[in-house]
């Protein structure tokens, strides 16, 4: 072992004696750096080696580059030798090829390296790296997707990229993540050539067979090719296919292309509550409400809404549906513009609850937004409402019978014959209800309101320590036992009750 160390130390001093005689690092620097490289040179040769080890070495190596650079550039040394400007990343690749050798499975110490030539411009290097990577792991895709990215990118070359992503869907058919940037890349490439036959001023040719076979190919043949092989080889995705359009609306003029994606959704997949936020989207997405007259504002939101209701009468998911069209119709209120327009879109809002409720297709997190809403709008009786059907609905939600029960303490509806504040009586029954409702592990925070409530009133201490007892029995989980039982105490030695203790 120590042969070998001491060799490969004796291959690293041209490069730091040219460090030390450019005055970039000092003598006692040199000798730190031999004495640190020695010490990781003999972790490395062990046996077995780690991982860590590696990295701790090439983390070093890096840092001590980076150190250099900033040295070099400060003293003004135009050093022309290669040792002392290229040795350490010399040492920095021998180290990744040492690590990835040894541990041939580890794909994010292969991305490392991978990153590193990347970064540093070793474009040979970088290309050998990868298809070593893709031979040993061909069942990653982002390995391949490097590979393409960087024969395409890099490499300027448009078929070895292409080869590789299809080469790489053989042996991954089904990764979303390889169809949609060969996808993309095939959009770029023929955006490319539209930007180089624009600069060349070859807008017309006069041929006219290789303008037709260049109409086909500026027209984006080739990435709508893919995405029928790709809608095939992974079907019953739809958020796969919206993925397409997202990609298609960064080229100009995909416009056509887009509508075969959309087409492509309603035949196959209306039954799905996502195809219709496409559709519906689709209409509202990247407009500038602020540009437009509110006749105009106001018909696209008419064809939103027509989308989504159309979408109600068909979907197999018509819960996750009216949660699309309520988020929606929340965005709406949101965006700035005339009285009139705001309190249509207010109402839109509100008949949406309403309806959604109707069709008992809330869920608790949909009710609680739908409660939060009324409230920000000063609707209390509205919200006092929606809280009550919500626990009627879902009596076994303890978030939605805390939520009511804060309404009600708080005074949540309108001032009436009763005044802002509920009776202490009638909160406290309500508060038995709740936990009588919801199940016992869930109970907890419940128990602590009802316990706040008690405490707070003129309730007779004897009431709230039965039930602070009747809370810690009725609760299972010994965590909430010990929350209960610690909240009990304090409140025990605040009223001098030694004797309940």
């Amino acid at each position: 072992m120590a042969e070998v160390v001491h060799r490969n130390l004796e291959l690293m001093l041209p490069e730091l004696e040219e460090l030390e005689r450019s005055g970039i690092f000092s003598p006692q620097e040199i000798k730190e750096i031999v004495r640190r490289r020695r010490g990781m040179e003999y972790k490395l040769q062990r046996r077995p080696v780690r991982r860590e080890d590696f990295l701790r070495a090439i983390t070093y190596e890096l840092n001590l580059d980076r150190l250099r650079k900033v040295r070099k550039k400060r003293l003004g040394v135009t050093s022309a030798r290669r040792d002392a400007d290229y040795g350490i990343q010399d040492r920095v690749h021998s180290l990744f090829k040492r690590a990835v050798k040894r541990f041939k499975a580890d794909v994010r110490l292969w991305l490392q390296y991978i990153d590193f030539c990347r970064k540093s411009r070793h474009h040979v290097t970088l290309g050998k790296i990868l298809a070593r990577a893709i031979a040993l792991h061909p069942n990653k895709p982002g390995l391949w997707v490097m590979a393409g990215k960087f024969q395409f990118e890099d490499q300027n070359d448009p078929s070895s990229g292409r080869s590789t992503m299809q080469q790489g869907l053989r042996s991954n058919p089904s990764s979303t993540h390889l169809w949609l940037e060969y996808f993309r890349m095939e959009l770029m490439h023929v955006d490319k050539m539209k930007k180089r036959r624009l600069m060349l001023g070859l807008e017309k040719s006069e041929d006219e067979e290789l303008e037709k076979l260049g109409a086909e190919f500026f027209s984006y043949e080739i990435p709508s090719i893919v995405f029928q092989q790709a809608v095939k080889a992974v079907p019953n995705n739809v958020q796969f296919l919206v993925s397409f359009i997202d990609i298609y609306r960064l080229f100009e003029r995909s416009e056509q292309r887009q509508e075969e994606v959309y087409s492509c959704l309603r035949r196959d997949y209306s039954h799905l509550a996502d195809c219709w936020e496409a559709l519906a989207r689709r209409h509202w997405t990247n407009i500038d409400t602020t540009t437009l007259t509110g006749t105009e504002v106001s018909s696209i939101e008419e064809v939103v809404e027509g989308c989504y209701r159309e979408g109600l009468g068909v979907t197999v998911q018509p819960s996750s549906l009216w949660r699309h069209y309520l988020k929606w119709c929340r965005e709406v209120t949101e965006n700035e513009g005339t009285d009139s327009t705001q309190l249509r879109a207010i109402k839109r809002l509100l008949n949406g609850y309403q309806n959604c409720t109707k069709s008992q297709h809330m869920s608790v997190d949909m009710i609680e937004e739908q409660v939060q809403v009324l409230r920000s709008m000063g609707l209390k009786e509205e919200a006092h409402r929606a809280l009550v059907t919500g626990t009627q609905t879902y009596p076994d939600s303890h978030t939605l019978w805390l939520l009511r029960l804060r309404n009600e303490r708080s005074g949540g509806r309108e001032e009436g014959g009763e005044g802002e504040e509920r009776e202490c009586a009638s909160l406290i029954q309500l508060c038995s209800e709740a936990t009588k409702a919801v199940p016992a592990e869930n109970s907890l925070s419940l128990w602590q309101f009802w316990l706040e409530v008690l405490i707070s009133s003129d309730t007779p201490d004897s009431e709230v320590d039965a039930t602070f007892q009747r809370a810690i029995a009725e609760t299972p989980q010994p965590a909430d036992q010990t929350a209960l039982s610690r909240q009990y105490i304090d409140w025990a030695l605040s009223v001098g009750g030694s004797q309940i203790c």
